[in-house]
């Protein structure tokens, strides 16, 4: 299986007038992955790493 990337951007959000950092992911590339509307994530997130993975 070729190993899909994309480069994104993290933007800037406010919570309660504070800045936090956001990650949008959207598009068409996401139903190429196996992702779909409807379906549940897992996010897991270490040092420099976070791992999304389909809930089955």
């Amino acid at each position: 299986m070729k190993l899909k990337t994309r480069c994104l951007k993290v933007y800037q959000s406010y919570y309660k007038r504070q800045p936090i950092p956001e990650i949008i992911l959207k598009g068409q590339w996401l139903n190429g992955t196996g992702f779909s509307i409807g379906d549940i994530i897992e996010v897991c997130c270490k040092e420099n790493e976070i791992v999304i993975t389909k809930k089955t």
